[in-house]
């Protein structure tokens, strides 16, 4: 996967991972970093423009929110 070899031993600053625990420690990252993003992206402008439209269309687009571009976001990125 990659250029990885999952296979035999492998050393990382000085760690050597074996089979199963490369596979788990490599899922923790991926587990940590997708945590990470989601939760950046919900505290970040743009989750805050999506949670207000999410509970008042009308109110958000009061408040200057462009709810059609926002809507367009939302699907374009749930579509990737």
């Amino acid at each position: 996967l990659f250029g990885l070899r999952f296979s035999g031993m492998h050393e990382w600053f000085g760690v050597r991972f074996s089979g199963l625990y490369l596979y788990y420690y490599l899922f923790a990252a991926l587990l940590l970093a997708i945590l990470f993003i989601s939760l950046r992206l919900q505290n970040s402008r743009i989750g805050r423009a999506w949670t207000a439209i999410r509970e008042d269309e009308d109110a958000a687009r009061a408040m200057g929110i462009n709810t059609r571009n926002f809507k367009l976001l939302a699907f374009a990125i749930g579509a990737t």
